[in-house]
């Protein structure tokens, strides 16, 4: 019900258009009974009563206040032009025939809009709401509130904003018990009513849990202050996981000395580093003056991009869901899911290369391109984790675990972080490794992966089976897994975490 979100018993609808209405309408009861003509004698006893044969109805007109639900229409377009019909005497027309055919049936979910009536300002016909007429855009995805209880005659609670005029009707359970029951043979009467309560029963159900799919996750508006506070404290947790993670990788190459030694400067320092155990506040926070500020520049542009490219795909991809072109609305929302991370790969190059100043004597102009066709594929996963992946997570949190906001964004933060840290583990080490040894190619590193892996395996096993386990276990498990995801985990809680509780709005 509309106005407070009061309850509603039996199960109310509403048609409206131009957008989703809270109105409050007002109805006559009718009080049914027999009109009788009486008169009184002259010694005061009654008259004979006169009763007419058919009982005729009086109607009291008292105002009942009823708190309704809406179906929403968003407008009424011209299927031949596809544009919406902005003359008002039509729309007036089409008004009026909904108000028509709603007053004959209450429970017609489609509306026919056709006949003379209805005829375009030059004469045209408007047919019906099948393609090639005039019909109600977005129709198939009406809004209904409070219909799952309709069948039921349960309490319906429901809360909408009016923004504009509308035409609205009630439609009460027995009615809609009735209509289905129409057509049908004694024995199956109540078959259409038991399928739908069936079905409606489980669509309550499944409606507790939240499903949004992954690449449909809706784009919240961005806070850039709220946003770059948090970006600026997790760039020192991020800065200093991030000197350990690379010593640790690093010693999958350091202790090969030919890896050392192609590497120049760079492997003979991440040697030394590993050797030593612990790293320095130099070597932990390098270049904070440049990290801090292109962190915040980072993580602000992950949100930004998404917002701006979300907003330009809304319009092509809800015509490709309209027209049933369930590919092209996929491929539309791949753009906002994965096309930030693609953005934000030259400012991660920067941050990388700040952080890998220790190890990497190269200067920062040179050393930031070192690695960066892998760190392009880390920073896409990296993407869709902080924006799509922990909206979906948090939104599978069964309520019984917990219904706070906060804890369920650490929770769906702490879910994404672990997919996205394991999935972008290899692309990580393997950027890192060439910012490290730019002079060594891919291919040798990732030779040096699997060398330092072999010492995990078994020596008992074949030389066969053994190399390909330590091939498994450096893509599968690799040294740094446990450091990298820790980080990306902590990342994402960090970054909504904080901006979540600093954007109260």
């Amino acid at each position: 019900g509309g106005g407070g979100g009061a309850a509603a018993r039996g199960g109310l609808l509403g048609l409206f258009r131009g957008g989703v209405e809270s109105v409050t309408t007002r109805r006559p009861t009718v009080k049914n009974g027999e009109a009788i003509n009486g008169g009184k004698n002259d010694n005061g006893n009654a008259g004979e009563a006169e009763t007419k044969k058919e009982s005729e109805a009086e109607a009291e007109e008292e105002e009942e206040t009823i708190e309704h639900t809406a179906y929403q229409f968003h407008e009424v377009v011209n299927a031949a032009t596809n544009k919406p019909i902005d003359d008002p005497a039509w729309m007036r027309r089409v008004e009026a025939a909904v108000r028509v055919s709603l007053a004959k049936s209450a429970a017609a979910h489609h509306v026919a809009l056709n006949g003379p009536s209805l005829n375009a300002p030059r004469g045209a016909p408007v047919k019906t709401i099948d393609p090639g007429g005039t019909y109600m855009r977005g129709s198939p995805r009406a809004n209904a509130f409070g219909i799952l209880q309709c069948l039921g005659t349960q309490p319906s609670f429901a809360t909408t904003a009016a923004i504009t005029r509308g035409v609205c009707w009630r439609l009460s359970s027995e009615k809609l018990e009735r209509a289905l029951r129409t057509g049908w043979s004694d024995a199956d009467r109540d078959f259409a009513v038991d399928v739908a309560s069936g079905l409606t029963a489980e669509v309550a159900r499944m409606g507790t849990f939240y499903s949004t799919p992954l690449l449909d996750q809706p784009v919240q508006t961005i806070n850039i202050a709220a946003v770059s506070v948090s970006a600026a404290f997790e760039s020192y947790y991020r800065s200093a996981l991030n000197a350990y993670l690379n010593a640790a990788i690093s010693s999958s190459m350091g202790s090969s000395s030919s890896s050392a030694g192609k590497g120049g400067g760079g492997g003979a320092a991440a040697a030394e580093a590993v050797t030593r155990k612990v790293l320095t506040t130099a070597e932990m926070f390098p270049n904070m003056h440049v990290q801090i500020p292109t962190r915040v520049m980072y993580i602000n542009g992950f949100k930004l991009s998404r917002q701006w490219l979300a907003a330009l795909v809304d319009e092509p991809s809800e015509a490709a869901r309209n027209r049933g072109d369930e590919r092209a609305h996929t491929s539309y929302m791949l753009v906002p899911a994965l096309v930030p991370g693609v953005l934000m790969t030259p400012i991660s190059s920067v941050l990388e290369a700040c952080n890998a100043g220790h190890l990497n004597p190269e200067p920062l102009k040179r050393r930031w391109m070192r690695g960066v066709a892998p760190r392009s594929a880390r920073e896409i996963i990296f993407g869709l984790g902080l924006n799509n992946l922990t909206d979906w997570a948090e939104e599978r949190i069964p309520p019984a675990v917990c219904e706070g906001k906060v804890m369920r964004n650490a929770l769906g933060s702490l879910v994404a972080g672990v997919i996205a840290g394991y999935f972008s583990h290899v692309p990580h080490n393997l950027s890192t490794m060439k910012l490290l040894a730019p002079d060594v190619s891919y291919k040798e590193h990732v030779a040096s992966m699997v060398r330092s892996s072999a010492d995990r395996v078994p020596s008992s096993l074949s030389p066969g089976v053994r190399g390909a386990a330590a091939t498994a276990l450096a893509l599968l498990v690799p040294k740094g897994l446990a450091i990298r995801t820790t980080q990306v985990i902590g990342s994402f809680m960090l970054l909504n975490g904080i901006s979540h509780l600093l954007d109260q709005r």
